[in-house]
């Protein structure tokens, strides 16, 4: 998993108050770990209440280093941020140094208190004090978002393609490896598409298809599936050094959901490993205003590498899939503005 050594980017997962995990370090070096609700400067102090007798007060005070881990509210992206902590002295009497931080903090965290004096009495009474973390470094990561729009927040929409519909079929096998390698990657939100499933016949729709005068019910699930991508991945097969039919003609039935998206290809065949039929399909794609990249998988001499009906990749084919499902989210990324514009 991704991670950083700065602190900027990690920052958007604090906010002026929130929880956190704080982990300090117990005398015989294993990290003791509480969850405390904080107050945040929008900089780089971070501060929380505690009693003087709690084991991560000890603990820092015998060691100030201290690290505070953040997550976003889906859990997909974490920030761990490690500092040292200084602690004020502990409540004294009501109207102490430690006392008035104590209510800036519960302010902060809370709100008003409905009875301050009530308040400030159990502060001294409980033995509370101010945790004072000071964040000099940060790891983590943070999932990647598509730019822009309604749907800035979610990942771009990729459709594995299993482009061959024969009986018997090994296409599934590979399109399940790079469907596993894609999700692996964390770029993208993937689906596995077959179109087996949508049974297209040879084009039969009256219309032209740049009118989206769909009239079959066929035509109409296959428009909805290429609409809902922003990005593809076909795993095709060649047949006679060309483009497989079914994969032409289910290009063929749409228009307009083909734009402005980008494809990758997972070719595979024998001695060609399907780059023939990989490179006439750019041709076709080209037509569609989608934008077929250079970085692809080439599966030479497929059935080898087929075992219990499960592909095994080698290690130049993971290499392979890990560039071209970069590039990928690249150029999905750069060309969302036409894709919303369409």
């Amino acid at each position: 998993m991704p991670e950083n050594s700065g602190i900027n980017e990690f920052r958007t997962l604090l906010s002026d108050t929130g929880r956190c995990r704080v982990a300090t370090l117990k005398r015989d070096g294993r990290p003791q770990i509480s969850t405390v609700d904080y107050c945040w400067d929008g900089a780089d102090l971070l501060r929380f209440s505690t009693t003087a007798d709690r084991a991560k007060v000890h603990n820092l005070r015998r060691d100030g280093r201290i690290s505070i881990m953040v997550d976003s509210p889906d859990g997909a992206s974490y920030a761990v941020f490690e500092g040292t902590a200084e602690l004020t002295p502990t409540a004294g009497t009501t109207d102490d140094a430690t006392v008035e931080e104590l209510v800036d903090v519960f302010r902060r965290v809370q709100g008003e208190h409905p009875d301050w004096d009530e308040y400030r009495e159990a502060m001294v009474a409980d033995g509370r004090l101010v945790v004072r973390a000071r964040l000099e470094r940060a790891y983590g990561f943070i999932r990647p978002t598509s730019p822009g729009g309604a749907n800035a927040t979610e990942l771009p929409r990729l459709h594995v393609l299993v482009a061959s519909t024969r009986p018997e079929r090994s296409g599934p096998a590979i399109a399940d490896w790079i469907t596993a390698k894609a999700k692996e990657s964390g770029l993208f939100d993937v689906h596995l598409v077959d179109l087996a499933e949508f049974e297209l016949p040879l084009l039969d729709e009256p219309n032209h298809p740049a009118a989206r005068n769909y009239t079959k019910d066929h035509t109409k699930r296959w428009s909805a599936s290429v609409d809902a991508a922003d990005a593809f991945v076909f795993v095709a097969p060649e047949y006679n050094f060309a483009i497989n039919a079914a994969l032409k003609n289910a290009l063929d039935y749409l228009f307009f959901e083909w734009h402005y998206k980008p494809v990758g290809f997972v070719s595979y065949g024998n001695t060609s490993a399907g780059l023939r039929a990989q490179q006439m399909t750019k041709q076709v794609v080209t037509t569609l205003k989608m934008l077929p990249l250079n970085e692809a998988v080439a599966v030479h001499y497929f059935g080898n590498h087929l075992e219990d009906g499960r592909f095994v990749a080698t290690e130049q084919h993971d290499g392979a899939a890990e560039a071209m499902l970069a590039e990928l989210r690249r150029v999905a990324e750069a060309l969302a503005p036409l894709r919303a514009g369409n």
